[in-house]
């Protein structure tokens, strides 16, 4: 089986995007967006019969045999179609009960554990590990605006990863070597990149139709007895990687460490692994702060540390444009308008528990003045004074 020739990975390209870009269309037209059990029956079940039968197919597969790339992609139709299911209430639809997705579950499961990720669909499976087809990825459907998301996410992502990794080969070399500057200005370079794709985003995303017809992939469903939280954009491991180097955000903090944690089932094992390995490291701004008594008349010390000052500042502003801009337009004003809370969800946490820990970290990664949480205003305040 390779992910271009199995019947399931082909379903989902292209006939499970027809069926579900044709049911959020029903939805639109709809007074009410939300999905209603009442709207596109015919299509939910076809949805529901087609992608099951798939699966099923799958029950005598060996994926003992399979290498990590074609088990993760099979773990990745599976969670597109629990998705879907989730996402239209299939089981109010036609009154399943959801016991005639035991196997789908006991598939996803297996692939869980053995590729040590969550068993559902997480954000590689949609961005870095999405493969393209004669120039077209998987999606849930055809609609322009999920294309618009999926296509400047994926490039965020890349760019915050170009951003972590000129910043994790400064570690052996130190603040103070000539390369430095070249690394510190490659990660500034990067951060500059998702900050223009933010900005794109804002302009190019159709708030209705992110809100009511893309978001609700990502909810929480069950696997099984158990329920996993959605995906969401920042499941990868290199913006927390960024914090940590930085030294923005501390992993003896509990808060930012029960937020790594919570993560590392959502993203792929070698990110695991990396994000691990980066708590135990020394970050850059400590680095700064110790040789500050003897090194400040430097001129390379200033100069690396001007520009450690300005990949901080680009950090805290991509973290300020997707708290204040992106969040508050695709998610916070559209979710105050509904009337009803029983169809808006977010990935996880209820809405305001999460509008809360979003605002307290872009403020960490701002290093905003703030008594009531840990933040490294005064030590960057230390450090441009140097500067002056």
């Amino acid at each position: 089986m390779s992910i271009h020739d199995n019947q399931l990975d082909n379903w989902i390209r292209d006939r499970f995007c027809e069926l579900n870009t044709a049911l959020e269309e029903l939805y639109f037209a709809e007074e009410n967006k939300c999905n209603s059990p009442h709207v596109g029956t015919e299509l939910k079940s076809a949805l529901y019969q087609e992608g099951l039968e798939l699966i099923n197919d799958l029950v005598e597969l060996d994926y003992r045999a399979l290498n990590y790339e074609q088990n993760f992609n099979l773990l990745g139709n599976i969670g597109f179609y629990m998705a879907a299911y989730y996402r239209h209430e299939i089981n109010k639809a036609i009154g399943d009960s959801t016991d005639s997705l035991k196997v789908v579950f006991s598939l996803a499961l297996k692939l869980g554990a053995f590729l040590g990720v969550a068993p559902r669909l997480i954000t590689s499976h949609l961005t870095t590990h999405n493969t393209a087809i004669n120039g077209r990825y998987k999606s849930f459907t055809h609609l322009n605006d999920e294309i618009v998301f999926l296509d400047y996410n994926t490039r965020s992502i890349f760019a915050y990863k170009q951003a972590a990794n000129a910043l994790l080969q400064i570690l052996p070399l130190g603040i103070s070597h000539p390369a430095t500057t070249n690394l510190l200005k490659t990660a500034e370079a990067a951060l500059d990149e998702v900050m223009l794709i933010n900005n794109l985003i804002y302009k190019e995303l159709d708030t209705d139709r992110f809100f009511y017809n893309f978001r609700n992939y990502f909810k929480p469903h069950p696997v099984g007895s158990e329920v996993y939280r959605g995906t969401n954009g920042g499941d990868f491991a290199d913006i927390n990687i960024i914090d940590l180097l930085l030294g923005l955000c501390r992993s003896e903090q509990i808060q930012y460490l029960q937020l790594l944690n919570n993560k590392l089932l959502y993203i792929m094992p070698d990110e695991q692994h990396k994000l691990r390995d980066c708590i135990s490291q020394p970050n850059l701004m400590d680095s700064f702060l110790a040789v500050l008594p003897t090194g400040k008349s430097s001129k390379l010390f200033k100069n690396n540390l001007s520009n450690f000052i300005d990949v901080c500042e680009k950090h805290g502003e991509c973290s300020r444009q997707h708290h204040n801009e992106l969040v508050e337009k695709f998610f916070n004003i559209p979710s105050q308008q509904q009337t009803s809370h029983d169809s808006i969800s977010s990935s996880g946490n209820p809405l305001d528990v999460l509008l809360r820990q979003l605002e307290d970290l872009r403020d960490q990664r701002l290093a905003a003045p703030r008594l009531d949480i840990y933040t490294r205003y005064h030590d960057i305040q230390r450090l441009k004074a140097t500067l002056a």
